[in-house]
């Protein structure tokens, strides 16, 4: 089905609109623990500043994460979870189990086996 024909009266499709890649369940892992800034969430949530601030941006502007200005000079941003986040937090908890049980630490789990 292309994006276009996607099924938008879909629950889960909405969802994975949103959350639809690693790096939006990194941030939410990340997150979990508390509010953080862009600088702590670059590396444990991903590689690069553009990959990561898009992100950011999307999170942010589906409702999951707030964004707020702190002040001083400069000025720094951080993140942390909405209500709509902390809802997710029992997903992360199921694909965190999902993981442990299934797909073992010291293997990529796309390559073939």
């Amino acid at each position: 089905m292309a994006l276009a024909e996607r099924d938008w009266t879909c629950p889960v499709s909405r969802a994975a609109r949103v959350l639809g890649d690693e790096c939006c369940l990194l941030i939410l892992r990340e997150l979990a623990t508390g509010p953080r800034r862009f600088g702590e969430l670059l590396g444990p949530a991903a590689t690069n500043t553009r990959l990561l601030s898009s992100r950011l941006r999307r999170l942010t502007r589906a409702g999951v994460l707030l964004r707020q200005v702190l002040p001083g000079r400069p000025p720094g941003v951080q993140y942390g979870l909405t209500p709509m986040g902390a809802d997710l937090l029992p997903v992360l908890a199921v694909l965190r189990a999902f993981g442990e049980r299934w797909l073992p630490q010291w293997c990529d789990p796309l390559e073939d086996r």
